[in-house]
């Protein structure tokens, strides 16, 4: 076993200490699909780049193993949970750690922990954690496949993403890959009434501010990124 192994143990060890400790239910995958009636939506593009397949391989794969998710009333999402260790069963793609771009196990998760964020916070579900990426990988908006600011990077044993189900009603997700687009649908027995969303973007000089207001103008995620350095 390596050094980045045994921290890594060590870490989830702690994690799932607080866990414990802090007498979290999570929410679990089902085999059928509830008969909830309402529903919101999001689709992302999954766009081409190096290792495509394999990237697209992986998305399939993680949000097959969330698809079907039933969320109860104050009970908390976890993406690793549900997903697992991507040294197993997944495949190289390519992911960012510490400002740097990597090709490595499980790369491309973070779209699939990203739609879900991004969908929460149309929604008005309360995020329990979740990291922005280090830096900005797009020069262009248009190359973009969902909108700064609703991104959410994950490592395993370091970086979750949680959302707790802040609604007095369960909540089903709904998670596939459709003609190379990711999709997702929160779904409810309840009417889902989505959030009109403001975003506000500081530049400063090596690095922007990004920042989403709700209907409240009440600060809802803030995230800060490096610019790239042109040629990465």
């Amino acid at each position: 076993m390596n050094l980045y192994s045994i921290k890594r143990s060590v870490k989830l060890a702690i994690r799932a200490y607080k866990d414990w400790f802090g007498r979290i239910i999570f929410a679990k995958k089902t085999d059928n699909s509830l008969d909830f009636s309402f529903f919101y939506q999001i689709k992302q593009e999954i766009k081409a780049s190096a290792f495509f397949e394999e990237k697209l391989y992986n998305i399939t794969r993680a949000a097959g193993k969330i698809h079907n998710t039933i969320v109860q009333p104050n009970e908390v999402f976890s993406f690793w949970k549900l997903v697992g260790n991507p040294d197993i069963d997944f495949k190289k793609s390519r992911s960012i750690r510490n400002g740097k771009i990597f090709y490595e196990t499980g790369g491309g998760l973070c779209q699939v922990a990203g739609i879900i964020h991004q969908v929460c916070l149309h929604i008005g579900l309360k995020i329990k954690e979740r990291y922005a990426h280090s830096i900005d990988l797009y020069l262009r908006e248009e190359d973009r496949f969902a909108p700064l600011g609703t991104d959410a990077t994950v490592v395993f044993g370091w970086k979750d993403f949680r959302f707790i189900n802040s609604k007095n009603h369960p909540i089903q997700i709904l998670l596939f890959v459709k003609d190379n687009q990711l999709v997702v649908q929160l779904r409810s027995e309840v009417a889902l009434s989505p959030l009109v969303l403001k975003q506000e973007i500081i530049y400063q000089e090596q690095k922007k501010e990004v920042i989403w207001y709700d209907e409240k103008n009440q600060i809802i995620n803030q995230s800060v990124y490096q610019f790239l350095a042109k040629g990465e």
